[in-house]
């Protein structure tokens, strides 16, 4: 995966990652509330994804998806992956080995010993494809 702020991340986010994320206004249409904690739930694990995510995120003006959240002194990743496994791994992950299990269950915990917290969860869905308004146009890579 790319490390965030990297040299490399951010030309690759600059030269070929554009997004449009919706709804437009996600802060106000959703009623996301940025004093409370912020999870992103994203289907898989993938560079590209999470650069479109980051992107998205600064563009709306939510918080960087590669920020740990503080809850109760304790660290936990903005990010739950549904299917958190590589193409090339020897194994396919078994449902009761999936680590977003884990990590709900680490939010429940937490919820259970404070009942006021109250975290935000968004779910994210990526469709990649090239915008028509290019099709006839040249890259430069090609």
């Amino acid at each position: 995966m790319l490390a965030k702020g990297s040299l490399f991340s951010r030309l690759i986010n600059r030269l070929w990652v554009t997004s449009k994320h919706v709804p437009f206004d996600a802060i106000t249409e959703l009623n996301i509330d940025l004093q409370r904690p912020i999870i992103y739930v994203v289907e898989q694990n993938n560079a590209s994804d999470l650069l479109g995510l980051q992107a998205s995120c600064k563009q709306a003006g939510l918080p960087d998806p590669y920020q740990t959240i503080d809850i109760n002194g304790e660290q936990i990743s903005s990010l739950i992956f549904i299917h958190n496994w590589s193409f090339f791994s020897p194994n396919t992950p078994q449902l009761q080995d999936a680590p977003y299990l884990t990590q709900y269950q680490q939010l429940l915990d937490l919820h259970q010993a404070d009942n006021s917290l109250d975290v935000q969860l968004i779910p994210v869905t990526f469709y990649w494809g090239r915008n028509p308004g290019r099709a006839g146009k040249k890259s430069f890579l090609i």
